[in-house]
């Protein structure tokens, strides 16, 4: 997740996506005004835990800690600042550079990422701040922040890239075949969270593709592998870049993309080990029994729709029209769900669904799933999901034209929670949770809320 700063022009709602996406997808809000900075103010009941009147852009969290991207007063530099998360007390603040945004945040440090264009291709910054202080202890140009593993910050290193063929969308290619990836060599690094010191390095071949996967809430991650055109696909250790695993899957050819479905929304659930294979200049893709490199079978769907591992011996395999879920092991249908396909993750034993449309009473956001069977077995009607938090949602719905109740939803059995009543409450709100609380910007202003207590077992 990657939350922009990005401070060089106005703010503006961005336009509906018009690809389909498996997560959900937030929308920013016009920032009104540019007044001063407010302290954050204590409150009590259903009113929030503290607040940030103003100029606030973004917002992530850790550590016992709230860090917000502001505005400063007319004409100043924008600003990050920590507040701690129990009373909102302002720990320290730095200035910051425009077009900067959050790379990811944990208990130790803050990384910055400035992305920026050369001529040659895309690059960026990082920078590194002590969360407890705020001090910068390192920075490294020409590299993509891909997320962290225990104390290291995995990242791709675009150096030596320039001059490489980017790759594009192809107007006359047949949008059902596979594109090709522009060939060029790719370096992975491991680096040392606090002293900005190479751990490790990993060069993957041109014509060879990398995937390094999420491992749920945040920036965590949790595999990492390579895969090259003759099928040897090769997993490897996050902590160290050492191979861990070899596989040989009986296939050659140019790669267009590949996935060993080691996805974050089935955190929870036991995924099988399978891969899944796109030739580049073919139509669909091959799945694979990654411990025998056998070919299983050939899914016939295009790159506008996707496929992908989403529960034990199930892939789900989405489009314009609904979600199918298959039979990993033979790509036998089970069921089929109209409208619904914006895969949630699991909760419990039952399978999130959503929209992409606005919720109505006929089409409510969220639907409860039964995964064996397709049926849904409810609606959470009339509430606007924001985040997970474990098994449970959190999640909003307007009483008003600007007031809301916050409120958290057991999916399993419907029951809701309310714990906020929001006054000033516009729009799609930009959210997320963190420790048991909930912080949200909405035109500038940031209120964290504190969740109820999850039920006990």
């Amino acid at each position: 997740m990657m939350i922009e700063l990005d401070l060089s022009t106005p703010w503006e709602p961005p336009s509906p996506p018009r690809q389909r996406r498996r997560w959900p997808l937030l929308l920013l809000v016009v920032l009104a005004a540019l007044g001063a900075l407010a302290a954050a103010v204590p409150q009590q009941g259903a009113t929030p835990a503290f607040e940030v009147e103003h100029n606030v852009l973004s917002v992530d969290g850790a550590g016992g800690r709230v860090f917000t991207g502001q505005f400063g007063s007319v004409g100043g530099n924008a600003r990050l600042t920590a507040y701690r998360l129990r009373d909102g007390a302002e720990l320290w603040t730095v200035p910051i550079e425009t077009r900067q945004h959050f790379a990811f945040v944990d208990a130790d440090v803050v990384a910055l990422d400035t992305a920026w264009e050369d001529g040659g291709g895309p690059a960026s910054t990082v920078v590194v701040l002590d969360a407890a202080t705020g001090e910068r202890l390192w920075e490294r140009d020409f590299v993509q922040v891909i997320g962290h593993y225990g104390g290291l910050v995995i990242i791709e290193d675009l150096e030596g890239t320039k001059g490489y063929p980017r790759a594009g969308y192809d107007p006359d290619q047949d949008p059902a075949v596979n594109p090709t990836p522009a060939a060029r060599p790719l370096r992975y690094r491991g680096i040392d969270e606090r002293t900005g010191g190479v751990a490790w390095t990993v060069d993957v071949p041109a014509g060879s593709l990398a995937e390094i996967t999420w491992g749920g809430a945040g920036y965590r991650l949790a595999g990492f592998s390579e895969l090259d055109p003759s099928g040897v696909l090769r997993r490897r250790d996050l902590a160290t870049g050492a191979v861990t695993d070899t596989y040989r899957l009986r296939f050659s050819g140019p790669l267009s993309s590949y996935s060993t479905g080691e996805e974050p929304q089935a955190e929870q659930v036991a995924l099988p080990a399978y891969a899944l294979v796109y030739l580049a200049g073919q139509r669909g893709a091959d799945v694979f029994d990654r411990a025998t490199g056998e070919r299983l079978w050939h899914w016939e769907g295009d790159q506008f729709d996707w496929l992908f591992a989403c529960g034990p011996d199930r892939f789900c395999a989405g489009s314009e029209s609904g979600l199918d879920m298959l039979e990993a092991r033979t790509g036998r249908p089970l069921w089929h769900l109209e409208r619904y396909v914006n895969f949630q993750g699991y909760a419990g034993d039952s399978l999130l669904m959503g929209t992409y449309q606005q919720p109505s009473p006929d089409h409510p956001e969220i639907v409860v799933v039964d995964p064996d069977t397709g049926r849904v077995e409810r609606a959470i009607e009339g509430w606007r999901v924001l985040r997970a938090d474990g098994d449970r949602l959190v999640a909003w719905r307007a009483i008003g034209p600007y007031r809301a109740l916050l409120a958290t939803i057991d999916p399993a059995t419907g029951e809701v929670t309310v714990f906020g009543r929001p006054d000033e409450w516009y729009g799609d709100p930009d959210c997320m949770v963190t420790e048991g609380s909930l912080a949200c910007v909405v035109v500038g202003r940031l209120s964290v809320w504190r969740l109820p207590p999850e039920p006990a077992g």
